[in-house]
């Protein structure tokens, strides 16, 4: 699968406002550095210390292959981007991992990039997606 380059805005960074996402992957490993950008707590980050979990609600909504994380995180944040930095050398650009869709102060839950990804190519063969002006044929 493809990605899009894109950026990501750190305002309240004096260095490296704009952080460049190069590519993404999946969370390979528990204790792996990872960072998050939150609506409402902002940036900061963690470690990895549990992958490939499942929430389950009373609903019946069922979230799989979530990527835990002891980054803090509180209200707000969901929707958030999950990534890692290419490297300790290389602090402007990342890899993207996921999406945080839950989680409270001191643990964030990320559904993974890989997930959703593979959601929507399903969900693709039910919709079409019209860009530009149409005109109706």
């Amino acid at each position: 699968m493809g990605y899009i380059r894109s950026k990501w805005r750190n305002d309240e960074a004096d260095q490296y406002k704009e952080l460049i996402i190069t590519d993404d992957a999946l969370a390979s490993s528990v204790g792996t550095h990872i960072c998050k950008s939150g609506h409402n707590t902002h940036l900061s980050c963690g470690y990895v210390f549990g992958l490939n979990w499942i929430y389950i609600e009373e609903k019946d909504d069922t979230n799989m292959d979530l990527i835990i994380t002891d980054v803090y995180g509180d209200g707000g944040d969901s929707g958030g981007t999950v990534f890692s930095f290419v490297s300790p050398q290389n602090l402007d650009s990342v890899v993207g991992r996921g999406i945080i869709v839950g989680g409270g102060q001191g643990i964030i839950a990320a559904q993974s990039l890989n997930t959703i990804f593979i959601e929507l190519e399903t969900l693709s063969r039910y919709f079409k997606l019209y860009l530009g002006n149409s005109r109706g044929s």
